[in-house]
């Protein structure tokens, strides 16, 4: 039986020619840097070597590889939003589990306030649960709902930043290694960017699903308490020549044989995969603003994320109002509250808060506007007034510069409700007499830090 040899190639294979091995050491991708050409500097650079989008650079090389590859990936950074999305006020409405008033009453209160997600403010306002805007946003997003009672074990998972996971509210659910599938869980939107990246760091496919934001948060507390150190997060780092040193030292301490990278919608992502130890991620947050800065700081520990809607209280979560709450735990007993508020809804999601918060609130009266509001005062002696500033027939302001003239009113501590973009009005009540303000919308935690030293200043 004869051999067929190739074209090129003579009748016979001499294995010791040195040109038969020194076409085969040689052989190199086109992106390979020159150091790396000939047949020792190639045996040696198989040991050096950093692979970096296929192609293969020794460490001087590297840096100047990372400055040609960075612009191409932040040029990819900026998320594009997802058009023809069915708005989940319509969602919630065509299920029957919203009405077209409440929808509204939801709209405008976020118009006014200039922030939050609908979601938000119809949870606020009480007109749906968790449960139900979660099932909406899957819905929207076509994709399943993660149960809440759903056994998460944090076992045999690929290595994901746990800041990364902090700043898309995201945490991994399960892997599936017979299919290399990775399962994630998102509690607001689904950002594919973050998902790609999961992809080529990890080498998985990748699922997304929806589930209630107070299981996220839970997870994700588990989570960062078992942070390991195998990342580091860098603040603002803009100049692309700064970072291209940054991970070219890195890789270099690391002994890397590989560099990944990756864009996340405004974040880069960097992968060091080192030959005796795990990979270490390189985390670098703000570089998609302009008005960062220049600097670049170093640090293990999460970096947070912008001020965002603070977190409601849902189903699932312990309501102080339901189970009663401890009578005198606060130094606070019998306390008779005025809400002045011309929404009704308003005003019962303000006791309710103020029951959460842990007062015990032995009365309660209610005022539609600030006229109002002077009568009630004048017929009752209070402890708390808690007014809003725009309303009809007499305004929160007019109202606490009034509120001296009135002979049970003298003492009595307000606390202005405002929304975003009111400021203006809340110095001239400060100025009028008021001892502090909420800015809609609030939580239990924030009535206590507003509402209690306003109380305990009176006492």
């Amino acid at each position: 039986m004869k051999m067929k040899i190739a074209p090129g190639h003579s009748g016979s294979l001499n294995f010791a020619s040195p040109k038969f091995w020194q076409r085969r050491v040689t052989e190199k991708h086109p992106s390979d840097c020159r150091h790396l050409r000939g047949l020792w500097r190639n045996l040696r650079g198989r040991l050096l070597a950093v692979r970096m989008q296929g192609g293969r650079y020794c460490p001087d090389c590297l840096e100047v590889a990372l400055l040609e590859a960075l612009p191409r990936i932040r040029s990819a950074q900026r998320p594009v939003p997802s058009p023809h999305r069915v708005p989940l006020g319509l969602l919630l409405l065509s299920r029957r589990q919203l009405t077209a008033e409440q929808l509204r009453t939801a709209i405008d209160q976020q118009r006014a306030a200039g922030r939050g997600r609908i979601g938000e403010w119809l949870q606020w306002f009480g007109f749906v649960d968790e449960q139900q805007v979660t099932a909406a946003l899957a819905r929207q997003w076509a994709c399943p709902v993660l149960r809440s009672d759903f056994p998460w074990v944090p076992r045999d998972l690929p290595q994901i930043p746990a800041s990364l996971l902090e700043s898309f509210v995201m945490f991994p659910v399960d892997y599936v290694p017979s299919t290399s599938t990775l399962h994630v869980a998102f509690s607001e939107r689904i950002d594919y960017s973050v998902l790609y990246a999961i992809e080529r760091m990890a080498e998985c496919r990748t699922e997304p699903c929806m589930a209630a934001p107070s299981f996220v948060r839970r997870r994700l507390e588990t989570i960062c308490a078992a942070r390991s150190g195998n990342e580091v997060v860098f603040e603002n780092v803009r100049e692309d020549a700064e970072l291209s040193r940054i991970v070219s030292s890195y890789s270099i301490r690391v002994s890397a044989h590989e560099v990944r990278l990756a864009a996340c919608g405004s974040h880069l992502w960097i992968r060091l995969l080192g030959r005796l130890r795990p990979p270490l991620d390189l985390l670098i947050y703000g570089s998609g603003d302009p008005d960062a800065k220049h600097s670049a700081q170093a640090r293990v520990a999460p970096v947070k994320s912008r001020p965002r809607l603070p977190m409601m209280y849902t189903a699932d979560e312990p309501d102080v109002m339901c189970a009663g709450p401890a009578r005198g735990s606060l130094g606070m007993d019998n306390i008779r509250a005025l809400i002045v508020d011309d929404s009704s809804v308003m005003r019962k999601i303000v006791e309710r808060s103020l029951r959460q918060a842990g007062l015990s609130i032995a009365q309660v009266f209610e005022a539609g506007n600030g006229a109002e509001a002077l009568l009630a005062v004048q017929n009752n002696k209070l402890d708390l007034i808690l007014c809003d500033i725009n309303m009809p027939v007499m305004d929160g302001l007019e109202f606490v510069k009034q509120l001296s003239t009135v002979e049970n009113g003298k003492g009595v501590p307000v606390v202005m409700i405002t929304t975003e973009g009111s400021e203006g009005h809340v110095v001239q009540a400060l100025s009028a007499g008021a001892k502090g303000y909420l800015r809609k919308p609030f939580t239990a935690d924030q009535v206590k830090e507003h509402v209690l030293p306003v109380l305990a200043e009176k006492s």
